[in-house]
């Protein structure tokens, strides 16, 4: 199994949207998961498929997920010094 699919299905059986993504760009309409998750078979198709793809969660009550992009290391500071820790954090470059 692709490792992209592994991860794939661990979001969902949590309870997250997934649908996939080209570059930051939805392959798909992803407005219908805000109202339901993906079956495991369009999740199965989705990311067995010969294009590569990245996972996107579709975030909100949907999920109970709410990202918070922070620009600078000043925004990161203000924002860890108010708000508690959140195990799901991300660095990007």
């Amino acid at each position: 199994m692709p490792d992209i699919l592994m991860f794939a299905l661990e979001y969902v059986e949590r309870g997250w949207p997934v649908i996939p993504t080209l570059g930051k760009q939805p392959i798909t309409a992803w407005t219908e998961y805000q109202q339901r998750l993906p079956t495991t078979d369009q999740v199965r198709a989705w990311f067995t498929r010969e294009e590569c793809y990245n996972v996107a969660i579709v975030t909100g009550s949907c999920s109970g997920l709410v990202v918070v992009d922070c620009d600078s290391e000043e925004d990161t500071t203000w924002w860890m010094s108010r708000f508690p820790r959140s195990p799901l954090t991300v660095a990007t470059g």
